[in-house]
């Protein structure tokens, strides 16, 4: 009498934490903190312990998430994106390829390369796909 007994832990510290205090509740009245605990129990065990138990979570802390249920539950969503991204990767790869085409290409009119001229007087400068934007000093295009 005259004490109290608070157990706290990090990581699987905070689940030791946790079950210890399941296993002191008959003989004393203990409080529990963790802090990023792993998933340790079932849900209707978890619910028992909700009274003594408080545990501290990072928002995007994938451990105290990670358990059998959600782990089962990422591979069937796995295996749907999987024959998703498949159908997808064809389309959007084909996409890329003839947009860089087009992009890199060399521009023709009537089956010849383009001959730009700048300039004037006798300075002219050809500007071809080899030198576009630079110029020579002529003319920036």
């Amino acid at each position: 009498e005259g004490f109290s007994v608070v157990l706290a832990g990090h990581s699987l510290g905070g689940g030791v934490a946790a079950l210890a205090t399941w296993l002191l509740a008959p003989l004393v009245d203990p409080v529990c903190y963790t802090f990023g605990c792993a998933a340790m129990v079932e849900a209707p065990f978890a619910r028992a312990l909700r009274r003594r138990v408080v545990s501290v979570i990072l928002h995007d802390d994938i451990i105290p998430r990670a358990s059998a249920v959600n782990a089962k539950q990422l591979a069937f969503e796995l295996r749907a994106f999987k024959k998703t991204w498949q159908r997808s990767y064809k389309d959007d790869w084909e996409a890329f390829s003839l947009r860089a085409k087009n992009i890199w290409a060399p521009r023709q009119r009537g089956g010849k390369e383009h001959d730009y001229r700048v300039g004037g007087g006798g300075s002219d400068v050809v500007v071809g796909i080899d030198n576009l934007g630079s110029s020579g000093g002529a003319a920036d295009i």
